[in-house]
């Protein structure tokens, strides 16, 4: 009951800004954002309503890990830099279809952080409100809505 409580608050914050804020175009997002933390700006935060619905909820159940246990979450690195801290250079992001699913997309990030090579896929869906990112991967093994769900 606590952590559908906890879900509804975090609901009745982020709704207003989900329905204001929209992604046309996940490739030109994961871009912009990659661009940022190359010049030394902040990765997009978990309440971002670009998010589905299901990385939302995912993402507050861990936020209720968090507070019931001192702080420490199922998700312990910031996944957009794939580490703690990050010194992000030479970015390079594609995007494809995917197969027999217009309203789907992934979107790839290749980039060194403190000069190590990483890549990420970024799996969106088209929404009635537009884009909305449903998970994340690594080259290197983790998947985040399996971390945030089982740690």
């Amino acid at each position: 009951m606590i952590r559908l409580l906890a879900i509804a608050a975090a609901w009745l914050v982020l709704l207003p800004a989900a329905l204001a804020q929209t992604v046309s175009d996940p490739e030109a997002f994961i871009r912009d954002s990659y661009e940022t933390l190359e010049r030394g700006g902040e990765p997009p935060q978990w309440g971002a309503p670009f998010y589905t619905d299901r990385m939302l909820a995912l993402f507050a159940e861990d936020e209720q890990v968090m507070m019931n246990n001192d702080g420490m979450g199922r998700l312990d690195f910031g996944f957009w830099v794939a580490g703690q801290d990050w010194d992000i250079s030479n970015v390079s992001v594609t995007a494809r279809a995917v197969t027999g699913d217009a309203d789907r997309r992934v979107v790839t990030a290749e980039f060194s952080n403190f000069g190590e090579p990483n890549t990420l896929h970024f799996y969106w869906e088209r929404t009635p409100a537009g884009w909305r990112l449903d998970d994340v991967s690594s080259d290197s093994g983790w998947t985040l809505s399996l971390i945030l769900k089982y740690g």
